[in-house]
Order: C-alpha cells, then sequence, then structure tokens
C-alpha cells in the first residue's frame, strides 16, 4: 500500500551500515545452508532417512535467503516495492510456503526422533528412505498448496478487501521522447500553414466581393482550402470515413504500442525501472491470521514440544538403565547399544535446540499476526518487516547450529575447505565409526 507516512526516507548515513548487515546475514544464509546442501549430497555416510530431511529443510533455508531475504531488504531499506502486483503476489505465497515447510519438516523431524529413542527396535522398518523421501515430496505440495492459495485466491482480504482495493500504486506518467516530441511539432508546423493559406484565401475573396456571396463562402468553407476546383473530386463521403478509420487505427497503434513496447523510455529506464509502486505487506484479517498462526506455528509446535518432553523422558529413563547396567558386566553387543542409545539422545537434543530456534526467531512475527488483525492493524509496515526478517534469520541459525553440535559437518567443512571434496572417491570418505546409529550421525 503506497501511503505517504509508510515510506519514511531511511537517512543517507544509516543505508551503507543496513545493507552491510543484512548482505553479510543474507550470505552467510546462503554459504551455511549450501554446505550443509552438499555436505549431505555428496558424502554416502550421510545418506540416511534424517539427514534427507535436514537437506530439504536446508533448501528450504537457502530459498529462504537467495530470493525471501534480498527482498525484505530491499523493503525495510528502501522502504518501497519496486516489481509489480503479480510478483508480489508471488513473494508473499513463496514466504508462507517455505514457512510451512520448515514447520511441517520440524514435525516430521520429532515424528523420526521420536521412534529413533522410543522405539529403537522399530525404528528401521517404519523409518526408511523411501517413506522419507514421501514425507518430504508431501510437505513441498502441501506447504505451496497453502501459501500461493491463500495469497493469490486472496482469502486472507475477505472482508478487509478496502485495505487492498483503495491502495495508492505511485504515479501515473507519460515519460516523452525525441520522436513523441517530434510529431507534436510536426502537427503544430502543418496546422500553421493550413491557417495562413486559409487566411489568405479568405482575404481574397473579401477584397474581390464587398459581401462575400454564397458561392464565395461554400468556396472557402466547403470545397476546401487550398485546392477547392479538385475538392468534390477527391474528397468524397467514402474517402471521409476511410480517413476517419485510419485515423483511430493509426493513433491506437501509436499509443499503445510507444506504451506497451515501453518506447518512450529507451535510455531512461532506469527513471522507469527504479519507480515505487507501493509496499509490499502481507495483510490478514481477523480470521485469516488466527488459522494461519494456529496451522503454521502454534499447534505444530506445540505437539513438537510435547514428542520432545516425551523423547528425553525415555531417554532418561534408557540413560539410568545404561548406567545401572555398565556396573555389571556387559557383552559387546550390549556396549553398541548402550553407545547407540548415547548417540540418539544426543541428536534428539541437537534437533530440539534447532526447533527452539526456530520457535524463538518465528514466535514474536506469529504473535503479531494474531493480534494486529484484532486491533484493526495499528502496527506499522516497519514493526512486521523487522519482526518477518527475525523470522527470516532462523535460516541463518540452523547452519550455525549444525557447525556446533554435528561432528560430521565440521569434518565435511575441513575437507570442502581444503579442496579433498573434488578428489576421486571422496564421497566415501568415513565421517565418524561405523555404528548402529540409523540417522544423524554426530
Amino acid at each position: 500500500m503506497c501511503l505517504e507516512g509508510m515510506h519514511p526516507v531511511r537517512p543517507a548515513y544509516f543505508r551503507p551500515l543496513l545493507y552491510t548487515i543484512t548482505w553479510t546475514v543474507i550470505l552467510l544464509t546462503i554459504i551455511g545452508n549450501l554446505l550443509v546442501i552438499i555436505s549431505i549430497s555428496h558424502f554416502k555416510q550421510l545418506h540416511t532417512p534424517t539427514n534427507y530431511l535436514i537437506l530439504s529443510l536446508a533448501i528450504t533455508d537457502l530459498l529462504m535467503g537467495g530470493f525471501i531475504m534480498p527482498q525484505k531488504m530491499s523493503q525495510i531499506i528502501d522502504t518501497c516495492w519496486y516489481y509489480g502486483d503479480f510478483f508480489c503476489k508471488f513473494y508473499l505465497g513463496t514466504v508462507i510456503m517455505l514457512c510451512t515447510a520448515s514447520i511441517i519438516h520440524l514435525s516430521v523431524i520429532s515424528l523420526d526422533r521420536y521412534y529413533a529413542v522410543c522405539h529403537p527396535l522399530s525404528y528401521k522398518v517404519v523409518v526408511t528412505v523411501s517413506v522419507t523421501v514421501y514425507f518430504i515430496l508431501i510437505s513441498w505440495i502441501l506447504s505451496a498448496l497453502t501459501g500461493y492459495t491463500i495469497i493469490f485466491l486472496e482469502l486472507n482480504m475477505k472482508g478487509i478487501e478496502y485495505i487492498y482495493r483503495n491502495r495508492c500504486i505511485g504515479s501515473c506518467i507519460l515519460v516523452p521522447f525525441n520522436i513523441t516530441g517530434m510529431s507534436i511539432k510536426v502537427t503544430i508546423q502543418y496546422n500553421t500553414i493550413y491557417f495562413y493559406i486559409a487566411q489568405n484565401h479568405t482575404r481574397s475573396a473579401t477584397m474581390g466581393f464587398n459581401q462575400p456571396s454564397r458561392l464565395g463562402m461554400q468556396w472557402v468553407s466547403r470545397k476546401g482550402v487550398c485546392f477547392p476546383l479538385s475538392y468534390k473530386a477527391f474528397v468524397t463521403m467514402s474517402v471521409t470515413v476511410y480517413f476517419i478509420l485510419s485515423s483511430w487505427i493509426l493513433s491506437a497503434l501509436t499509443g499503445y504500442i510507444i506504451i506497451f513496447f515501453e518506447l518512450n523510455i529507451k535510455g531512461i529506464e532506469h527513471i522507469y525501472r527504479n519507480r515505487c509502486i507501493g509496499n509490499c505487506i502481507l495483510v490478514q484479517n481477523e480470521a485469516s491470521g488466527l488459522v494461519s498462526s494456529l496451522l503454521s506455528f502454534y499447534i505444530p509446535g506445540f505437539i513438537m514440544i510435547c514428542i520432545y518432553v516425551k523423547i528425553f523422558r525415555v531417554a532418561k529413563r534408557q540413560a539410568k538403565s545404561i548406567k545401572d547396567l555398565s556396573q555389571h558386566v556387559q557383552t559387546n553387543e550390549q556396549k553398541k547399544d548402550a553407545a547407540s542409545q548415547r548417540k540418539e539422545t544426543k541428536a534428539a537434543k541437537t534437533l530440539a535446540i534447532v526447533l527452539g530456534v526456530f520457535l524463538f526467531c518465528w514466535l514474536p512475527f506469529f504473535l503479531c499476526n494474531i493480534i494486529n488483525p484484532i486491533l484493526n492493524h495499528p502496527a506499522p509496515p516497519i514493526t512486521t518487516d523487522i519482526l518477518a526478517w527475525i523470522g527470516y534469520m532462523n535460516s541463518t541459525f540452523n547452519p550455525l547450529v549444525y557447525g556446533f553440535f554435528y561432528s560430521w559437518f565440521r569434518k565435511c567443512l575441513k575437507i570442502i575447505a581444503l579442496g579433498k571434496i573434488f578428489k576421486a572417491d571422496s564421497s566415501r570418505t568415513k565421517l565418524f565409526k561405523n555404528s548402529k546409529l540409523n540417522y544423524v550421525y554426530i
């Protein structure tokens, strides 16, 4: 919505600092998630169900950093949207899709951890690679349908259409160019010649007759000004209609071709391209804000918290059993089982931290998403922009969490940084010792 109070100009001295900070975050997001994607895709030892889920989650984070965050940066700093209404809808639909995809992926990961820790014997049977790929595809399809359906069908605008319909999208200005100016100049010159000849003919008619006769007046007005003798022969009704139709066709072709092919801005495209046509804001009614927040954040978040609480309770009991068992003589098989359970629990803790970071980043935005429609949208766009940016930064934090807690990711980074990834059979590099662990390796 292009309103005067919604587009404050950022101070010139402040803009370089904002650009530096935001571009740093964007580059960290892109590079970090690319490293996660390359690591899991390249090293065969990481081709496990849970790692495929992390790979898909990293793709959502990469899209967030490569597509969404640059547009949001432009909105926050330039306080304007330059890319048109359709691209605005596509952008907002993609934001909803990626956010929904993230929460679905985290939900599936929590279920994966539940089976790995609470039902270790049936884990390999239930959680296979094919089942994981199926859930990944379903999560992307549901996310895309949710995001683009809400925006392109304007379900979020039901009851508050006036906010969108009455928006100002800038100014409509015709920028003339040389050919346009030349056509105006030629028209003026021809009209000058026409009236000069008409003035001479009228003066001659007046000098020849004290009282201009009916024939003389017809000679001036009806038979033409420059060629009165051949006027009737050439200027017939059919010829006149033909010229009228031709003038309309030529006028329409001239006007629409110049504007739609943008011939009037050749060489000065920068004036047109950089125009501000408003702002791209996700405006929701009360029902849409409440339902979307509940389905996309609060309900899945609550369920995942309950699942992880259950996981840690089971893990605590298992840790106690392992401790009691360690006081007695253990077979090699029992030692392997105990080590596997400890790694399962550690992986669950790491992924719970990933969930906690997600909830921490997105909670302010989804609180505003519910409260703002109820209070008739008092929050200025800059507030929602900043809250959305904090949510987007979740995509920056995820690779940092992996790097801090996952030893396999640190080893992958070392191999990639030293260029060893280009060696033959580097995909078969051993990143950890063989164990019974079926998923994320620590």
